[in-house]
């Protein structure tokens, strides 16, 4: 099943933006990185900092996933960073999640950062995130860093 990654038009980004950035709020909420309070305005905060412009943000490709059909599949946003280029957001329609979109867009990015002479694809998942977490991993992506926490209100393990 092919996909394409289309750049995202303007009126995308204004429905995009604000459910994405929702989501990295929960997200992070989740993970215990910030409190619920504030959360969602912290995330709108750094969508916008990070895209002052939008889609047309120089150095960011924010695109629409498409299926073979040309129908909506998911969402990927990557830019380049340190030089190399590092995913900001990527995501699976729910309806069309398992029936292997991620993994083709994951392939389609490749392939352009190839033909483009990148050297290497970085991203950040949540730990919680397994589903994502292993989709990655089938994908070629290592570990090169953990983060852990220590939840010091639970008992201590003896």
């Amino acid at each position: 099943m092919p996909v394409t990654l289309r750049p995202m038009t303007t009126e995308e980004f204004a429905a995009y933006a604000e459910a994405g950035a929702r989501e990295y709020a929960t997200e992070n909420v989740r993970a215990g990185r910030w409190p619920a309070e504030g959360a969602d305005e912290r995330a709108a905060a750094e969508y916008a900092q990070l895209l002052p412009r939008g889609p047309q943000t120089p150095g960011h490709s924010v695109n629409t996933i498409l299926d073979g059909a040309g129908q909506r599949a998911g969402v990927l946003w990557y830019a380049e960073r340190e030089g190399e280029w590092f995913i900001y957001d990527f995501s699976i329609s729910p309806q069309v999640q398992g029936q292997g979109y991620g993994r083709e867009a994951l392939a389609a990015l490749q392939a352009l950062a190839q033909a483009q002479g990148v050297g290497h694809i970085g991203l950040h998942v949540f730990g919680h995130n397994g589903r994502a977490r292993e989709l990655y991993r089938r994908a070629g992506f290592q570990e090169v860093s953990v983060l852990m926490r220590l939840d010091v209100a639970e008992p201590p393990l003896n």
